[in-house]
């Protein structure tokens, strides 16, 4: 993470949705989603150089990291929509 990168939650269907976002706004967006069993830690290292140069967002996304309890159940399209 860089230093303007702010920390939110979104509230969504029983999951606190948590998310950072940071570099330059009116950038084009990357948004960085991790795999199975991983958090936005796994992003580390790939934020400050990409932070560069677009805006960044990563999460956790529902049942990983911070993002507890799952709420409903979880599926792909949900994930989905989750980001959306």
């Amino acid at each position: 993470m860089t230093d303007d990168t702010i920390e939110s939650v979104l509230e969504r269907k029983g999951c606190p949705i948590h998310y950072w976002v940071g570099g330059p706004e009116g950038c084009p967006l990357v948004v960085l989603i991790h795999g199975a069993c991983g958090d936005h830690h796994s992003f580390d290292s790939q934020w400050p150089v990409v932070a560069q140069n677009y805006r960044v967002l990563a999460l956790d996304v529902r049942g990983h990291g911070l993002s507890q309890p799952v709420g409903e159940p979880l599926t792909i399209p949900r994930d989905v929509d989750d980001v959306l």
